[in-house]
């Protein structure tokens, strides 16, 4: 048997690696858009008469958790690769479920009448089923993104060299080849969690190796990221105001994700986490510090570890609110009636309770010759930057009729305060004026 130069150049390489620890170590990252999962080295063992060597640890594992949704995507980093032939070497993967893919063999052979050329030193192989090109069959391998390759066992071999194909059979456990998929798309919509396989083997003897950088596993999947969730509307974070409600409006960017919310005040709980949707409105709140919190929880179950968060404070409010102004005592049949108040009345119907302002507590009637009143139909509007509650009749007022028009003491202000317009008298007096149409 010759001795070649391409058996002598790895096995200071070899002896280098005796004493490292190879031990497989399965770690498992945070979940994210794009996770990796890298155990330790892998010794390459060089084969023997009696075949392929299996590699140190055979297999190397990774123990992925922590994903909700089938993965879309795998890629192979194999990493700090080092032989003196790497067309020896073998490489397949296997998932959770058993499904197992040739990723590399019969790659990087020898140029002829050149032992030892093809030798590689530390290299960085990707195996992504997306890369433009395949490993090489015959010249030097290079770092670089390639296709899973299955290359092809070299026909013109200088004197005394020996190049075996890869054989289907592989030492236990590993799956045989007639069984193993060409691409990592082969991977696509299983469930990802659980303990993936690397089988390396070494099926030619003389040469040995090592991945000294182990290899990273690279499932890429954009559902994998916990949800973030958003406040879209809503007291603005650390303001003040004497309103006793409020109203939130919040959002994910989780696919299909349902939301928990949670009310505090004064840091103590006083609605409890439970199921809500957008928008999401309290009503009656008593002065006091406050914050409200919302999380997200996607279609898979992943759950945001931060919820969104807005504190405000709610004031005290005793004041009741008046009328100040109303319009004119004659106006012109087609106008409208008006009241202003003396502060910002509750009249928004989004905030968990009606409006205070409407129909009901702003009305306007006609004044008849006998003493009865009639009703007029009318739309009632309030303009909250003038504090203006306007009252647009249906049709026009008839000419020379005098009307009356009343605000109730339903109105009330944000703390929920009733109108008072004259707090001389015991209770809470509604306000009413007549006018003159002409």
């Amino acid at each position: 048997m010759t001795i070649t130069l391409r058996r002598g150049l790895l096995l200071l390489a070899i002896i280098s690696v005796a004493g490292a620890l190879v031990l497989s170590v399965g770690v498992t990252f945070p979940k994210a858009a794009s996770a990796a999962f890298c155990p330790v080295t892998i010794c390459i063992v060089d084969a023997t008469e009696a075949g392929a060597s299996p590699a140190d640890p055979y297999p190397s594992e990774i123990n992925v958790q922590g994903f909700s949704e089938p993965i879309t995507d795998v890629n192979v980093k194999l990493n700090r690769f080092s032989h003196g032939f790497p067309d020896d070497v073998a490489v397949q993967v296997v998932g959770p479920t058993g499904k197992s893919v040739l990723l590399m063999s019969d790659v990087g052979g020898p140029l002829p009448n050149c032992p030892g050329c093809n030798s590689v030193n530390a290299i960085n192989l990707t195996l992504d089923d997306e890369a433009a090109n395949s490993l090489s069959d015959s010249s030097t391998l290079t770092t670089g993104t390639y296709k899973p390759t299955k290359g092809t066992t070299p026909t013109e071999l200088p004197s005394g060299y020996v190049d075996n194909p890869v054989p289907n059979s592989w030492p236990a456990t590993a799956p045989d080849l007639t069984v193993s998929g060409s691409q990592l798309s082969s991977f696509d919509g299983i469930d990802p969690n659980g303990t993936w396989k690397l089988y390396v083997i070494d099926d030619t003897l003389f040469e040995g190796g090592e991945f000294a950088g182990g290899w990273s596993l690279e499932l890429n999947n954009n559902t994998t990221s916990p949800p973030e969730t958003s406040i879209t509307s809503g007291p603005a974070n650390g303001s003040s105001t004497t309103s006793n409600s409020a109203m939130f409006g919040f959002s994910s960017n989780g696919h299909g994700s349902t939301f928990q919310c949670q009310l505090t005040k004064d840091g103590a709980v006083v609605r409890v986490l439970a199921a809500c949707t957008s928008p999401k409105s309290y009503s009656n709140l008593s002065p006091g510090n406050y914050q409200f919190e919302v999380k997200a929880t996607d279609s898979g179950g992943m759950v945001d570890l931060t919820p969104a968060s807005r504190s405000w404070t709610i004031t005290s409010d005793t004041t009741r609110p008046k009328v100040m102004g109303t319009s004119s005592n004659t106006i012109a049949t087609t106008a409208n009636v008006s009241a202003t108040f003396s502060e910002a009345m509750d009249a928004i119907t989004t905030d968990g309770d009606p409006s205070t302002i409407n129909g009901t507590t702003f009305k306007l009637v006609r004044l008849n010759a006998d003493g009865t009143t009639t009703g007029v139909t009318a739309a009632v509007s309030y303009a909250a930057a003038t504090k203006k509650a306007i009252l647009n009749p249906a049709s026009n007022l008839s000419l020379g009729r005098t009307y009356k028009a009343t605000v109730t003491t339903g109105a009330q202000d944000l703390a929920g305060n009733a109108l008072d317009q004259n707090p001389n008298i015991a209770g809470n007096q509604p306000k009413s004026w007549k006018f003159k149409v002409q």
